[in-house]
């Protein structure tokens, strides 16, 4: 992806965020900015995609947080993180069941990868919470499937404390 691609996809993704939050909690954009600890002429720039080097990780990240906003987008646009999980958040989180129809194989990928993002010290309660309910759900599914592929595999029993 090129600087100039980059760039757009910031500005939509931020303009997005920024009308959202104006709608839902009637910020202005001086509070949005005192919010995201950056200045209002800043958040204008950053709106029009008037700067030249991408805006640094923290202080992408103390913008986000400051806003309740998941910094994951964001930092994965600038490339300061691996995009490999984004789209697998974003949908796996608004599907009810979505590990229905997984592959075994895909379900213990699944929880490798929800383990791996748990480990983001930036995550949101929120969002951290989601993940671990995706987790849940997808090892739940794992251990049935696994079962149904391999009756012949029991739970592991109970060792006697002795």
């Amino acid at each position: 992806m090129t600087n100039s691609e980059r760039r757009q996809k910031f500005v939509d993704w931020l303009n997005h965020a920024v009308d959202e939050l104006a709608e839902r909690h009637g910020w202005s954009l001086n509070e949005i900015a005192i919010r995201g600890q950056i200045s209002v002429p800043q958040l204008r720039r950053w709106r029009q995609g008037l700067f030249d080097k991408a805006p640094r990780e923290r202080t992408l990240v103390r913008f986000c947080e400051g806003l309740g906003l998941d910094p994951q987008e964001p930092t994965v646009i600038f490339g300061y993180r691996s995009d490999v999980y984004v789209d697998l958040l974003r949908d796996d989180a608004a599907e009810l069941n979505p590990f229905e129809g997984y592959s075994i194989s895909e379900l213990q990928d699944a929880t490798v990868k929800f383990r791996y993002i748990l480990k983001d010290p930036t995550l949101s309660g929120e969002r951290r919470a989601e993940i671990r309910a995706m987790l849940q759900e997808a090892t739940t599914q794992y251990m049935r499937s696994l079962k149904t592929a391999h009756p012949e595999i029991e739970a592991s029993p109970k060792r006697d404390s002795a």
